[in-house]
């Protein structure tokens, strides 16, 4: 698909402008074509080599689909300089591979534009997705209940679909649930989980309101509202292509 991205910062009262426009079409392996366009390909193309290859990096990272790349435009003005070329090549490139640009963040470091890749990011601290797994225990000798989920979101840009598993682990400070909500050892398949972490703090939540979409082994629904709060972690990885991507209304609880 073709992507393009206007890089334009201000740091210490100097502007950088770079803009790069592309193609990425699917292919077996990554192969980059830049060289069409003359002078600026000379002055720029390590530059936008670099950029794509900060983003081809995160792209094999996750496993994703690899692209043949045709560098299509570079545009450049008297405040146009290496690091910002570099900038946009990657956020282009990430764009063109249909992933969503929240991801993307920029920072100057020793005054020069570096790009930082984040896929936190384009949940802003909240999932909306499938609860797959829960359970909620006592600590081996001790008496602190400890809570493990495993959700799976999904991000759509452009129609293509990117899915990631979310990985919780949190010391219980407050729990409301009653005992359905525990029928079938503690695997759910869940369609309309909440979990929402605190941008400044280690506080998460978990929420589900009650009868949707939630299967156990006697298909019940709870009536009350499922809710669970503590200090926690939580981690984020992609779904890797030879995992199954979920469907939540045709396959049982998964373990």
């Amino acid at each position: 698909m073709h992507a393009e991205f206007k890089f334009l910062k201000t740091h210490k009262g100097i502007t950088r402008f770079a803009r790069v426009g592309l193609s990425a079409d699917p292919s077996p392996d990554w192969a980059i074509s830049i060289s069409s366009l003359g002078e600026l390909a000379t002055v720029y193309g390590d530059a936008v080599r670099r950029g794509l290859f900060l983003a081809i990096a995160q792209q094999d990272k996750a496993k994703g689909q690899r692209y043949t790349i045709a560098v299509q435009e570079l545009v450049e003005a008297v405040d146009t300089s290496a690091d910002a070329m570099e900038c946009a090549a990657a956020a282009a490139a990430w764009r063109s591979f249909g992933h969503s640009e929240a991801a993307v963040s920029f920072r100057a470091v020793n005054d020069c534009w570096q790009v930082f890749f984040d896929l936190l990011a384009p949940y802003q601290n909240g999932y909306d997705g499938l609860l797959r797994r829960f359970d909620v225990s006592l600590e081996p000798g001790g008496d602190r209940l400890v809570a493990n989920a495993q959700l799976q979101v999904v991000s759509i840009l452009n129609g293509a679909e990117s899915w990631f598993v979310v990985d919780v682990e949190l010391a219980v400070s407050e729990l409301e649930a009653n005992r359905e909500w525990f029928a079938g050892g503690g695997c759910v398949l869940y369609n309309g989980a909440r979990l929402v972490v605190s941008p400044n703090s280690d506080d998460v939540l978990l929420d589900l309101e009650p009868g949707v979409a939630w299967l156990t082994p006697s298909a019940s629904a709870p009536a009350q509202r499922f809710l669970v709060r503590g200090n926690g972690t939580v981690s984020i990885r992609p779904v890797l292509d030879v995992e199954a991507k979920p469907a939540p209304f045709d396959s049982g609880p998964t373990q």
